[in-house]
């Protein structure tokens, strides 16, 4: 009898494990899904003059942070703290970066396994043997890690977004749109973000004057690579362009400001666009 009864009881034990473990599943799978429904480019502030998405974390490290030309380019615009959290974090699924006068915003939506290897794995590696400061405002919990002096890298975990930087007022600003829902962006991103590929590695939002485009406000690309060149993809309305020397006058402006580049533009007018792909080799 006694033996009956320790079976029963160890049935039962087993089907409460299984019980919460099948629930502990699907409230992880809701918790990404609500996540999923959030517009991370609600949390980015008005004043940013570059965007860029990391549609695929995981081919971004594997194929372009590993290699030395590339991984320069980008070690150069982007903090080394996220390039970490990049390179030793596959799981994440997309990651966008936005550059301020002020600094550069990271963000990404996490659930609760990314943010914990995040929060407790690789930044206290990074920046050990500190442990985070951390104050609160408008019930969100801001961690900040001393990194050099009077200089503090800043995150906060949001429902399910993960935002952070160097720049404290960035991180605040960031956390009181994500509070408000609401889209600042100029219009012009709004419709370029349409037109991303999204299949690509990368996409990038820029300011058009830095290419010499004076009749654009924002210009977008692909960024990808292909047959062992690092490539970017975009379209220009004819209007705003010179057709025949596009391609020379963009090649020359990132050629001056990422001398590691050595571009080679292809174009192709298309009804009233002309589209571009320029490669250069790794």
């Amino acid at each position: 009898m006694k033996g009956y009864l320790k079976e029963i009881i160890i049935s039962i034990v087993a089907i409460l494990i299984m019980a919460l473990a099948i629930i502990a599943y699907f409230k992880a799978v809701n918790e990404e899904q609500a996540n999923s429904r959030i517009d991370v480019y609600t949390l980015v502030p008005p004043t940013a003059t570059t965007l860029l998405a990391v549609n695929r974390p995981a081919v971004f490290s594997r194929m372009i942070l590993n290699n030395p030309l590339l991984n320069k380019i980008f070690a150069r615009e982007i903090p080394e703290i996220f390039l970490s959290v990049i390179r030793k974090n596959q799981q994440m699924t997309s990651i966008i970066f936005s550059f301020h006068p002020q600094g550069v915003l990271a963000y990404m939506q996490v659930g609760s396994k990314t943010a914990h290897t995040i929060a407790n794995d690789i930044l206290p590696e990074k920046f050990r043997p500190y442990s985070p400061q951390v104050q609160t405002e408008n019930g969100i919990n801001f961690y900040y890690y001393p990194d050099a002096e009077n200089h503090f890298f800043g995150y906060y975990i949001h429902n399910g977004i993960w935002v952070g930087s160097y720049s404290r007022r960035l991180l605040e600003r960031a956390a009181l749109q994500q509070q408000k829902e609401e889209i600042l962006l100029p219009e012009e991103i709004k419709r370029l973000r349409a037109s991303f590929d999204t299949t690509a590695p990368l996409n990038i939002i820029c300011k058009a004057d830095e290419l010499g485009i004076r009749n654009l406000s924002w210009v977008s690309a692909d960024l990808f690579i292909s047959e062992g060149a690092f490539c970017c993809y975009g379209s220009l309305p004819l209007t705003a362009v010179e057709a025949l020397s596009i391609g020379d006058s963009l090649a020359r402006r990132i050629e001056a400001k990422y001398p590691q580049l050595q571009l080679s533009f292809q174009t192709q007018t298309e009804d009233a666009s002309i589209n571009l792909t320029g490669c250069s080799p790794m």
